[in-house]
C-alpha cells in the first residue's frame, strides 16, 4: 500500500512528518494504492509518540476508509452538474 499522489520525498505525509518533525496532523486525505491494486481514500491523523528523554520514539497514526463515502459524494456531485444543466437549457427553451 502507498500513496499515490506523492510526488516526491517532500510531499506531505501525517505519519513521516509526526516522525521526522514531531508535528502532529488531522484529518489528511491520503488516496492510496493497495497491494491489490484497488484504490483507497483514506482520513488519517497522526501525532508523535515521545520517550520519557523527549525523544520522538514512534507515532500514533488513525486512518479512517472513507472510499464508499467519497464516490457517493463524487456522484452527487455528477448529479448536481447535470440538474444544473438541465436547468439552464430549460430556462433558455422557454424564453425563446
Amino acid at each position: 500500500l502507498y500513496d499515490v499522489g506523492c510526488k516526491g520525498p517532500d510531499t506531505f505525509s501525517p505519519c513521516p512528518t509526526a516522525l521526522k518533525f514531531g508535528e502532529t496532523s488531522h484529518n489528511h486525505e491520503l488516496n492510496i494504492k493497495c497491494l491489490d491494486g484497488s484504490f483507497k481514500a483514506l482520513i488519517t491523523s497522526a501525532s508523535p509518540l515521545y520517550g520519557v528523554d523527549g525523544t520522538i520514539v514512534g507515532a500514533v497514526v488513525i486512518a479512517q476508509d472513507f472510499t464508499e463515502s467519497k464516490k457517493i459524494e463524487e456522484a452527487l456531485e455528477e448529479h448536481i452538474t447535470k440538474l444544473v444543466s438541465s436547468g439552464i437549457q430549460l430556462e433558455e427553451t422557454i424564453h425563446r
